[in-house]
């Protein structure tokens, strides 16, 4: 059969704080947020969709997760960091509400599905 090995998740900050030239960034947790570490240290702030929504992109996204990504987006923005949730769901209705909340960074297993819905809004907003 096929073995597995759970490794720890391993982010080298204060291996990488001490570089003094650097070609690397670390992938930043929301609590990076409150970090006084330069944006060019932690570029962007990567977290699980799923560990801060409940919604799935089917029926309407809640107010008070709406006002959630935003309160997020607005916090990487001041900080001058990217966000990129992983594990959101890879439904249109989702990709859109990344997309006008403007989140910097989508990420999906749907490589076709996003490419296609991507086009077609750069098509509908030039």
């Amino acid at each position: 059969g096929v073995q597995t090995c759970a490794l720890p998740i391993y982010r080298p900050v204060e291996f990488m704080r001490r570089q003094p030239f650097r070609l690397a960034g670390i992938d930043g947790r929301p609590e990076d947020l409150d970090s006084s570490d330069p944006d060019h240290l932690i570029p962007w702030i990567s977290t699980d969709w799923k560990s801060h929504f409940k919604w799935r992109g089917v029926g309407p996204f809640p107010a008070e997760e709406q006002d959630r990504l935003r309160e997020f987006v607005s916090r990487c923005e001041r900080r001058g960091r990217k966000l990129r949730f992983w594990g959101a769901p890879d439904k249109p209705m989702v990709w859109r509400t990344l997309w006008e909340s403007k989140v910097s960074l989508l990420g999906t297993d749907d490589l076709e599905g996003l490419a296609r819905f991507q086009r077609e809004q750069m098509q509908s907003n030039p």
